[in-house]
């Protein structure tokens, strides 16, 4: 009996050697996050784009489209977030996209997508994006989109894209700060 009671308290001692103060957190994707493994969250609103310049640009949107204006952070946690894209006259632009802490202050972002209607033919944008959170009102940002056309007129805008055909990725370098 007296060695019963000494395994499980040896057993019960062990097992709180290793709890230390860390805590187990679960992201929105099911994902754990172990201790103090939480990032930056923005300060939920409307920011200005400070800068957003078209990178690796095989779509030509440099010279097709107008970058976002602004874009909003909503449902803002302690590991994720959801941004909406503005346009210059604060349009929205596509879908909402969700984000989820993966470390060191940076969430991957995915949901973005986009359809233009040209006659006949949809192009479709689709995106992810990596956000860098510097401070609550602060972010800097990578969105890698892929544009794929349907239609009778996809021959005509594939010659206007910078890899002459559908599908084409382009990405979008931002920086943003809270107003």
């Amino acid at each position: 009996m007296n060695r019963i009671s000494f395994v499980i308290a040896a057993i019960g001692s062990l097992s709180l050697i290793g709890c230390g103060d860390e805590s187990e957190k679960e992201t929105a994707d099911g994902s754990t996050l172990v201790g103090d493994d939480v990032g930056i969250s923005p300060q939920s609103g409307n920011w200005p784009l400070t800068t957003a310049n078209w990178a690796d640009d095989d779509c030509n949107f440099e010279a097709t489209l107008f970058p976002p204006a602004s874009m909003s952070y909503e449902n803002v946690t302690e590991n994720s977030f959801s941004t909406t894209l503005f346009d210059q006259d604060g349009i929205q632009i596509g879908d909402e996209g969700s984000c989820t802490y993966s470390g060191d202050n940076v969430y991957d972002c995915v949901g973005f997508t986009n359809s233009l209607t040209f006659y006949t033919s949809t192009l479709d944008i689709t995106g992810t994006a990596t956000v860098t959170m510097n401070s609550e009102t602060s972010v800097t940002g990578v969105a890698v989109m892929t544009a794929d056309c349907t239609g009778s007129e996809c021959d005509m805008m594939a010659a206007g894209t910078n890899s002459g055909s559908f599908p084409c990725t382009t990405s979008l370098n931002w920086t943003a700060a809270a107003p």
